[in-house]
């Protein structure tokens, strides 16, 4: 079977390595190779170790022993990610503000199961502008991104904010 989303194989090994088969000699002497039942690796990231049954390729062969015990080792995939043009707006702030630029550009990197599916807009990057007042600030983006995740650039690292002075 195919692994979980996220995770690749990487070593399989089968005990015994070989076996004896019994049969007509055409038949026999035309096998490369024998299948085992399907090992089903859905749902789990450990290493798996499982007694499988042969199948034969034809009825008159008879396989010795017909099961062997297979180990199946899974690792984990890593990818990297850009993300252009992600727009930046500020969070719970209920005032007038301007940010230059207004996207940002990351690169991150992390496991796949959790990349390969991440979303990335206001709710994961944005601007706290609690706490300021009126005037030009040079802020950085807040990132909430799940802890696996590690940014490996951000163009621009800071953004311009202009909170303009109350209307009176």
């Amino acid at each position: 079977g195919k692994p979980p989303f996220g995770y690749k194989v990487t070593r399989v090994e089968v005990s015994p390595e070989t076996i004896r088969v019994v049969g007509p000699a055409q038949e026999v002497n035309r096998m490369a190779s024998v299948e085992t039942e399907l090992l089903e690796l859905d749902g789990s990231r450990e290493l798996k170790s499982r007694v499988v049954r042969l199948a034969p390729a034809g009825k008159l062969l008879t396989l010795i022993p017909d099961r062997v015990t297979v180990l199946v080792a899974l690792e984990e995939e890593w990818m990297t990610r850009e993300f252009r043009g992600v727009e930046v707006k500020a969070k719970d702030f209920a005032g007038e503000y301007s940010v230059s630029p207004r996207r940002v550009t990351l690169r991150l990197s992390g496991p796949k199961r959790i990349l390969g599916r991440l979303q990335v807009g206001a709710e994961q990057v944005y601007l706290d502008l609690q706490g300021l007042g009126p005037g030009n600030h040079a802020l950085a983006l807040t990132l909430k991104l799940p802890p696996e995740i590690k940014v490996l650039e951000q163009r621009p690292d800071r953004f311009k904010i202009r909170i303009p002075s109350p209307k009176t």
